[in-house]
């Protein structure tokens, strides 16, 4: 048995280093790997599980090739399975600020305005808000949050929504100025 040090991040961001027990790896020339965990698992060296059964081509030897085989047959494809549904539901529950509606056009989205100020420092008074601006004025992409967020703050500026006969207001920051 090998214990293979591996960094990783733990609830608070934190780096850490976790000993990994490895039994066997098997590796190639292409830089795939496969090591079966001292629990019983195939997989990953961070002990996530192969996603597939063709996955195991990796391994050399037929005899342990096969008993590879019959692990996910018995156990492996629904631990796989179950596995990788919920690294993917975590993953949409945290990327969920901004939900994607397929069903809205991307007219819709372009055609939303914003106003944007500087982001007041403490004991400063707040900046009037500029004049309502399209994406395409200070953005290489649509932001996600873009049409989606009502007020939102990033990079020491502040941006809101812009109603649509808001166009008239003049403030003290020009448009082009962030």
């Amino acid at each position: 048995m090998q214990v293979l040090q591996l960094k990783k991040r733990d609830t608070e961001g934190r780096e850490v280093t976790v000993g990994v027990k490895v039994l066997r790896s098997w590796h190639d020339g292409s830089g795939r790997s496969i090591y079966l965990h001292a629990d019983g698992i195939y997989g990953y060296k961070d002990g996530a599980p192969v996603r597939n059964k063709a996955e195991f081509d990796v391994i050399g030897s037929k005899i342990h090739r096969e008993l590879a085989h019959r692990w996910w047959d018995a156990t492996g494809k629904e631990l796989s399975r179950k596995f990788y549904e919920q690294k993917e539901s975590e993953e949409r529950a945290r990327l969920d600020d901004f939900v994607i509606n397929d069903r809205q056009a991307a007219t819709e989205l372009d055609s939303v305005l914003y106003r944007v100020r500087p982001k007041a420092k403490k004991g400063e008074k707040k900046a009037d808000w500029g004049a309502p601006f399209a994406w395409m004025e200070k953005f290489d992409s649509r932001p996600d949050w873009w049409g989606q967020a009502e007020k939102i703050e990033m990079r020491g500026f502040e941006y809101e929504k812009a109603d649509p006969g808001a166009a008239e207001t003049t403030g003290n920051l020009a448009a082009n100025e962030v």
